[in-house]
């Protein structure tokens, strides 16, 4: 149900039903949800594997831009601000910034699977066999003799 401000006429929502439907229309989108942050307020993040910034959902169903680290292929994705969850406008708010937050492709969801299986093995063996190529030369040079 949504209450009536009898001084100016607007539709507040109530937050926590406000906060359960943006969870659910982020995840849709593509949000991987992991409950807590530092603070212990209750509050969820939200992760993208896309170029979508990555959130911070309160329980009063406000939405900001999650205060840590941002990725490398993320630096030039715009921040979204803060979107209460008090106001119609608000909602048209919420709504406008959802239509604009891409699918994650099969590039971006195989991101953590490439780091951890092809290039830090590939990177491991280069320096691996520079390092032989450098044992050869040094053993090659002093025993020449």
């Amino acid at each position: 149900m949504n209450d009536v401000k009898a001084h100016t006429g607007e539709v507040i929502l109530h937050n926590e039903a406000s906060a359960f439907e943006r969870l659910h229309a982020l995840v849709r989108k593509g949000y991987e949800a992991s409950l807590g942050t530092e603070s212990g307020d209750g509050s969820i993040v939200l992760k993208h594997l896309g170029r979508a910034p990555d959130l911070v959902l309160r329980p009063d169903g406000t939405i900001m831009e999650n205060p840590g680290r941002i990725p490398r292929h993320k630096r030039h994705v715009p921040n979204p601000g803060v979107i209460p969850a008090e106001r119609d406008a608000d909602h048209l708010k919420f709504m406008k910034f959802l239509e604009t937050v891409p699918k994650a492709t099969l590039r971006d969801r195989t991101r953590p699977w490439r780091r951890k299986y092809i290039y830090v093995p590939a990177l491991l063996i280069i320096f691996w066999g520079l390092s032989l190529l450098f044992t050869a030369m040094i053993i090659e040079a002093g025993g020449g003799g």
